[in-house]
């Protein structure tokens, strides 16, 4: 019987499309010459690797952790105006929540970006766990994760549902 439901976060339980397009055009317009396109088709294949995955691949010619900080500083201000709960998510969590499930997540997206997104949606509570890319959990695809909250809450591989948006959700 399942007991344990690990949710993604960005693009399962949150809309965070706009945000990181915003960001990732303002990194463009920063670091890349000024008639390099970017669109939201480019973004996006931006969804479920990590993000130092996908800075590299972009913006090798800089190091590392300069960008990453880069991309961490310059999407805070997008989150107030542009972060959005996918519908009827609220509801169904609260149900589930209800019905005796536990609620988790295991995102790949840093622990502090991910605690403001449960503030701001005020979902914070509906969750027993949260596991971010600060854990030092190795991220998804690697399985470490739902074996850590596996593990936690005492559970069996088939009582536990990983939910999410993206191949590296499947692969985990």
């Amino acid at each position: 019987m399942v007991k344990l439901l690990i949710f993604d976060a960005d693009g399962t339980l949150f809309d965070t499309d706009e945000i990181i397009f915003k960001t990732w055009k303002e990194l463009f317009s920063l670091y890349k010459p000024k008639d390099t396109f970017i669109d939201r088709e480019f973004t996006r294949s931006f969804s479920g690797p990590p993000l130092s995955e996908s800075i590299k691949k972009v913006f090798s010619e800089y190091p590392l952790d300069f960008m990453i900080k880069e991309y961490t500083d310059r999407t805070k201000k997008y989150y107030a105006s542009d972060l959005k709960v996918f519908d009827h998510v609220v509801e169904v969590l609260q149900k589930l929540k209800e019905k005796g499930y536990i609620l988790t997540i295991l995102t790949s997206k840093n622990r502090e970006r991910t605690l403001e997104t449960l503030k701001i949606t005020k979902t914070s509570e509906l969750f027993s766990s949260v596991v971010t890319s600060s854990d030092g959990i190795k991220e998804k695809p690697n399985p470490d994760g739902i074996l850590y909250l596996l593990k936690k809450y005492n559970l069996k591989i088939d009582e536990a549902i990983m939910i999410g948006d993206t191949f590296s959700d499947a692969q985990a």
